[in-house]
């Protein structure tokens, strides 16, 4: 079920990719409103997102998809990657931040004691055998 989700929405990708992206990054560039093109990058990605949401799969996989195979075979790759970054590092930041939150300091104390104390063990149980 997962595998047929997921080559579905890879072919979907690839048909947007091919017909309709280009056009509508055509038509933003041509605006002239400068962040039209951000904002249609932006879309596209999240629109990424939401279908794989709606798929049952992850958002993170739709957006890292949709980043991939639409907005790097358009005529416009190297402008979507300079339009990306800043979102990108921010983001990117975003999730070490959150994963330093979930670290539980004391946890990690207790673990790093156990730890030493095994190793100090086979460490006496090894000099030991050489003892003898």
């Amino acid at each position: 079920m997962v595998v047929r989700a997921v080559v579905a929405l890879l072919l979907v990708l690839v048909a947007a990719a091919a017909g309709c992206c280009d056009r509508c990054f055509t038509r933003s560039r041509g605006t002239a409103a400068p962040r039209s093109f951000t904002l249609t990058v932006l879309f596209v990605v999240l629109a990424g997102a939401w279908a794989t949401h709606a798929l049952g799969l992850s958002m993170a996989l739709g957006a890292a998809s949709s980043r991939a195979l639409l907005l790097a075979e358009t005529e416009f790759r190297h402008q979507t990657e300079a339009v990306i970054k800043p979102f990108h590092d921010i983001l990117l930041g975003l999730f070490f931040v959150s994963v330093g939150m979930l670290l539980d300091l004391r946890l990690l104390v207790i673990q790093l004691a156990a730890r030493a104390a095994a190793a100090d063990r086979v460490a006496g149980r090894q000099g030991a055998d050489r003892a003898r």
